[in-house]
């Protein structure tokens, strides 16, 4: 066995991320093709070093399989704690640091900027929180934008895809994901500005924002964004028709999406479709929508008029925002939601009226939300619900060539 050894200077505060990240170089191989390096770390300041022993395999020649310290890892944790120093490692001798992985994209697309969007049709944004009823308390769907992406990590979306009828866009640069909007449970307003930031630039690139949220109070500064460019007609799918006005002293919370859209003057109408069972609002709640003139499908009516008449309602050539809360699916198939109700719309049911809608307008963006991992069931959930995204995300592609330049 060959042992080497290097010096390498480190911050404190970087001591913990360098033990973890650092690879390790294989200087020579023993007979039996086993080989190891002895890595010396010296933090800043006296008789601050531990020794890290790292083995690497034939098969993995720069992977460290194993890290013993030698000092105790609570006296390491303890010196780290008392210390608060640069984020600069500096390495006498060896490799620079690996760079960091790329983050996730939802199925793979190219990742976009919501600064840099010349040419693009649909910008990807994730976000976890808008406005909670709790100040500070995560959201219940904050991680779902991540089991999204992880859920369409296995799309194959070079082949033709029958949802589609063709295959998904090319992927230069027709469909990026920008990435999550920055959001914190404890700044609500905060989170609004930055979510009407993101998608401000998504639509000002000519760029159409297809959202995963979040909770259901995510949709209301996404909606916000759009002033300057309406008008708009909504179409939410929903077991719940949002009218509520003030809930638990919130008048911006996940109750509240659609009361609070049918005051931007931007939205010219709404068509509600999914509605069913307890829980759907307070009598006066479904006056007032009825009123403003909201169009409510109930899941009996969608029943009776089909995906197509239910999509006939959206007005020929309307630019259409799609709110899609994800318990207007059947339980059956979603069960991975807030508020579970049986009597839903199927998969199919929804990619019909997709295509009935976008073949009547254009669709100039959409939020998906309300998917709750934590109840998820062998990540079935996240799955269909990735699947409608990748659906939208093409959809709203064909639907963003006059503004994108697309083909």
């Amino acid at each position: 066995m060959v042992t080497a050894r290097r010096a390498v200077s480190v911050s404190a505060q970087s001591r913990a991320q360098w033990i973890a990240t650092q690879p390790t170089v294989n200087p020579a191989a023993s007979a039996t093709g086993t080989s190891s390096i002895t890595l010396i770390a010296v933090l800043a300041g006296p008789q601050e070093g531990a020794m890290l022993h790292c083995k690497t395999l034939p098969d993995h020649p720069r992977r460290c399989t194993a890290a013993f310290p030698a000092a105790p890892i609570s006296q390491m944790r303890r010196n780290l704690s008392r210390r608060r120093a640069s984020s600069t490692r500096t390495f006498a001798a060896g490799r620079p640091p690996m760079p960091a992985p790329p983050r996730p994209t939802f199925a793979g697309l190219p990742a976009g900027d919501p600064d840099r969007l010349a040419g693009t049709g649909v910008a990807i944004l994730g976000v976890a929180n808008a406005s909670p009823y709790e100040i500070g308390q995560e959201s219940h769907a904050a991680a779902a934008p991540a089991a999204l992406r992880a859920a369409s990590a296995s799309f194959a979306l070079s082949h033709l895809d029958f949802d589609l009828d063709g295959p998904f866009p090319a992927p230069d640069g027709g469909v990026v994901d920008c990435g999550d909007v920055a959001t914190d449970p404890s700044d609500p307003e905060g989170n609004r500005t930055r979510i009407r930031t993101a998608v401000g630039a998504v639509l000002a690139a000519g760029a159409a924002p297809l959202v995963l949220g979040g909770d259901d109070s995510v949709p209301i500064p996404v909606l916000q964004a759009y002033e300057g460019h309406g008008p708009l007609t909504i179409l939410q799918i929903d077991a719940h028709v949002d009218w509520g006005d003030v809930i638990r002293g919130n008048p911006l919370g996940y109750g509240s999406p659609m009361r609070r859209a049918s005051e931007m003057a931007w939205v010219a109408g709404m068509v509600q479709v999914g509605i069913r069972g307890l829980g759907s609002g307070t009598p006066d709640q479904i006056a007032d929508a009825r009123a403003w003139g909201s169009r409510l499908v109930t899941m009996r009516e969608f029943r009776r008029l089909g995906p197509d008449g239910v999509a006939a309602l959206v007005p020929e050539g309307a630019d259409v925002f799609l709110s899609i809360d994800v318990d207007g699916l059947d339980l059956a198939i979603m069960p991975a939601v807030n508020a579970p109700t049986p009597g839903g719309l199927f998969y199919q049911d929804v990619i019909e009226l997709l295509h009935g809608v976008a073949a009547r307008g254009r669709i100039r963006g959409a939020a998906l939300v309300e998917l709750v991992p934590d109840k998820d069931r062998d990540g079935l959930s996240a799955l269909t619900a990735a699947r409608l995204a990748s659906t939208v995300a093409a959809l709203m592609w064909r639907g963003a060539a006059p503004a994108a330049g697309v083909s």
